[in-house]
């Protein structure tokens, strides 16, 4: 084992610095060839439904709960989730490109206790849903995403709440799924 002289950043065990410019321009290069062989980030691959350009609007939410207000919540996160992805030009009503549809198949929400500090109750939520893509024109089935599941628990002040942030991470996995068709 020699002692480090001189530089303050070399190894002990061989005295060479850990990160030459030898090998930053290896891995300058392999990120260039990684690039060159079509790589690219999930969220720069086109949707089912494209790349932004299209038309989407929803088709029906199915809600077999007993909860009026999950529909709403599901609409509005898919709307808002669309739109931050720019995955289509949104519309309310009339013709469009593409319709979604989605269906609650389970949810459930209970309440069981109070958070450790005493100033909110804890909820347990689940939900699975299915995010179904319909050509607009053709009312055929362009895409399913199949159940898509989740579960978690949440520290709020209402199961409203807690249902929310449940429905626009369901959302968004859903979305996740239909840029990664392979």
């Amino acid at each position: 084992m020699r002692p480090a002289t001189g530089f303050p950043h070399i190894c002990i065990q061989c005295g060479r610095p850990p990160f030459s410019g030898l090998s930053a321009l290896f891995l300058l290069l392999a990120l260039l060839l990684l690039g060159g062989c079509g790589y690219t980030l999930a969220s720069e691959e086109p949707s089912v439904i494209g790349n932004g350009e299209k038309t989407v609007k929803i088709k029906r939410v199915e809600n077999p709960t007993l909860f009026p207000w999950l529909s709403h919540l599901m609409r509005t996160s898919l709307h808002d989730e669309v739109n931050y992805r720019k995955l289509g030009r949104w519309i309310d009503s009339g013709e469009a490109d593409y319709e979604l549809d989605v269906e609650v198949t389970r949810f459930e929400i209970n309440d069981y206790g109070y958070s450790r500090e005493g100033a909110s109750v804890m909820y347990s939520a689940a939900m699975v849903m299915v995010l179904t893509v319909y050509d607009g024109s053709t009312n055929r089935q362009v895409w399913s995403s199949g159940g898509v599941g989740l579960s978690r628990v949440y520290d709020t002040d209402n199961a409203q709440t807690a249902t929310r942030e449940l429905s626009r991470e369901l959302i968004r996995r859903c979305l996740d799924r239909m840029r990664n068709v392979f």
